[in-house]
């Protein structure tokens, strides 16, 4: 038997067998400009998210270049962390460490509509400690864990220390002119 006929077999089954179950959550993200790349591996949705802060800040007038997993513009470096709405309407920005740079850019994206916040680095960790933020927490280790951190943000319920970075996609396009 070949390969082609085994194929068109296969094709034949996976219709008639297992046709595509949708989720609430599938059906909630088609239609969306974001939905191609949202079941991708974590590393490559990282590297789409660089790629899409990287032309809002130059659709902002700013020519960013890359430089390994940051955005420069100017001399400021900027970590790039991107999320999918979670099931409760949470943005959950993972791996905050104490590496070289000068601000994060937290990429949110609803279906049909997207968030930013451009935080400096110090806002969120000195000397590689946490600092006390609504919504900041030891992503390993438990409450004492020090090696890295995320940032949980409900939309409904944006922290006030995090508000003067950004919201929507239109209020982060303000707070980059102000930054660079």
């Amino acid at each position: 038997m070949s390969f082609q006929t085994l194929a068109a077999i296969s094709s034949a089954l996976r219709e008639s067998e297992s046709p595509e179950v949708k989720t609430l959550e599938d059906q909630a993200w088609e239609g969306s400009p974001f939905d191609w790349f949202r079941k991708k591996p974590s590393a490559t949705k990282g590297r789409i998210g660089r790629d899409l802060v990287s032309g809002l800040i130059e659709a902002a007038g700013y020519p960013p270049s890359r430089q390994g997993t940051t955005i420069k513009v100017g001399s400021k470096l900027i970590r790039v962390k991107t999320s999918l709405m979670w099931g409760a309407g949470d943005f959950k920005f993972e791996q905050l460490r104490d590496n070289d740079y000068d601000f994060v850019f937290c990429l949110g994206l609803y279906p049909m509509t997207s968030y930013g916040w451009l935080v400096p680095k110090e806002e969120l960790i000195v000397d590689g400690n946490m600092q006390d933020r609504e919504g900041l927490t030891p992503q390993h280790g438990g409450m004492s864990g020090t090696e890295d951190f995320w940032l949980t943000v409900n939309v409904a319920n944006i922290p006030d220390w995090l508000a003067p970075y950004g919201g929507t996609t239109e209020m982060v396009l303000k707070v980059i002119a102000k930054s660079f």
